[in-house]
């Protein structure tokens, strides 16, 4: 496996030659890939921060229990990456492994000390995770809240007193130098691999669900689990709008099964109803005289 150190210089030098020559990989293009975070202490120490890797997160001691580790898809004109990472990934080799070293204003961009902003602690407290008593409200804790045109933004909680919280709305690695290593694992080919993959990015799974492609009509079939899940419901909208947007298919099919009622199944001397993976096996009523 060969390995190249990109730095902020080179990397415009790339972003130059890109526009000189055809990228090798373009808008609707999907790989799969590997990809470390690490932001750079005021002592220039680099720490690991955000991995895919569940061996490079115990190494780091970062691993959390509750987090799955495992290689990104990434379709370019879609998944939204750091512009000078997306220079380099659509030129990129696959197996080949990439260091990216990037400084604040090509990152996450400077801290702003106007996006640190104080709310009422009613307000906060009225928030449905707090309010419901999912959450405790405390210093370090990521909410979301509404900005000025409605949107959605994250923000770290830090700190609490008399009435009053106080939160950091700048991300969490702005003003710092950080470093990415990348490598694409793999390059998708086919759109039932495409599909399966979109599906994963944009509901966040795909764990049992089925993909069919025939000619210019896709099929999907939904798991059980899905289609009781009220994010299904958003995730399908999206998913029709990609294909559309991505594939030459003239036809989506999504196939949703629901069994209203469990049949008994007779077999000779026992029956045998089926509810999920259970079976029990209930005697005729003339074995039960006996």
């Amino acid at each position: 496996m060969t390995e190249e150190v990109i730095s902020e210089k080179n990397a415009d030098a790339s972003q130059n030659a890109a526009t000189q020559a055809e990228s090798k990989f373009k808008d609707g293009d999907f790989v799969v890939a590997q990809m470390d975070v690490y932001v750079f202490s005021p002592e220039n120490k680099e720490m690991l921060v955000e991995t895919t890797s569940k061996e490079n997160a115990e190494k780091e001691k970062i691993y959390k229990p509750e987090q799955e580790y495992k290689p990104i898809v990434i379709c370019f004109g879609r998944t939204k990456l750091l512009p000078k990472v997306e220079q380099v990934l659509r030129n990129a080799e696959p197996e080949k492994l990439y260091e990216i070293v990037l400084e604040p204003q090509d990152a996450y961009g400077e801290r702003k000390p106007d996006l640190i902003r104080t709310y009422p602690l009613n307000q906060i407290l009225n928030l449905p995770e707090f309010r419901e008593g999912k959450e405790t409200l405390e210093v370090g804790k990521t909410v979301t809240l509404r900005d000025e045109n409605g949107m959605p933004r994250e923000g770290k909680i830090v700190t609490i007193t008399a009435g009053r919280v106080r939160i950091d709305f700048n991300h969490p690695y702005a003003g710092k130098k950080v470093k990415i290593n990348v490598k694409i694992e793999k390059v998708l080919h086919t759109e039932t691999e495409k599909v399966y993959s979109l599906i994963e990015m944009i509901y966040g799974t795909n764990k049992n669900f089925e993909v069919e492609v025939h000619g210019v009509d896709i099929k999907i079939h939904v798991p059980e689990r899905a289609m009781m899940d009220f994010n299904w419901v958003g995730a399908k909208v999206k998913i029709i709008a990609e294909i559309r947007a991505r594939f030459k298919a003239k036809k989506v099919i999504f196939i949703e099964e629901y069994v209203l009622k469990k049949e008994e199944e007779k077999t000779g001397e026992s029956t045998t109803v089926e509810t999920g993976a259970e079976q029990t096996k209930a005697e005729p009523e003339e074995t039960k005289k006996q």
